[in-house]
């Protein structure tokens, strides 16, 4: 799939969970994410962005956002969304600095 090809973020999260991205993750002080289930802890060694979307508010352009679907060696498979510039975690920052995209 193409990179920034949705017109919400909405639509984009949807359409990936219908494609098996159904694990929310989230960023930890141990430079790892982890899942909502099992909590399962990743490096950034064990996982790949197979995509990401990225996304502007249309009533303020420096509402921005991304999407990224990633993807396990173990198999799981889930979405990380971020804040896109400025207003971006520095814990998702790092970790993603270190990630494959595939």
């Amino acid at each position: 799939m193409k990179n920034n090809q949705f017109s919400t973020l909405s639509i984009a999260c949807n359409t990936l969970k219908d494609m098996g991205y159904t694990a929310n993750f989230k960023a930890l002080a141990s430079k790892k994410i982890s899942t909502n289930v099992g909590a399962k802890e990743f490096s950034p060694e064990e996982v790949k962005i197979n995509e990401f979307h990225r996304f502007e508010g249309e009533s303020n352009p420096a509402d921005t956002s991304i999407v990224y679907a990633i993807e396990a060696k173990d198999g799981t498979k889930g979405l990380l969304i971020d804040s896109y510039g400025a207003d971006s975690s520095i814990a998702i920052d790092q970790f993603i600095k270190k990630v494959t995209i595939n």
